[in-house]
């Protein structure tokens, strides 16, 4: 139980960074501070799609295991 709780936290932890770098990035007047926080939201696109293939491997898992029977 705890790996999945861990996910959740990390998905949702994802969803809610990029919307702060974003609201971060509207505000950043420099082009350096523009080109920081766009690096900050891909590497956040990227950890949130592993963070998604990984919850849809338990689920898999999960329907395989044997509820189904």
């Amino acid at each position: 139980m705890s790996n999945r709780r861990s996910l959740r936290l990390q998905a949702t932890l994802f969803i809610i960074l990029p919307v702060l770098f974003i609201s971060f990035f509207t505000e950043a007047t420099t082009m350096t501070m523009k080109v920081i926080y766009g690096g900050g939201i891909i590497l956040c696109l990227v950890l949130l799609g592993t963070v998604i293939a990984k919850i849809l491997k338990l689920r898999k898992r999960d329907t395989g295991g044997g509820n189904g029977s």
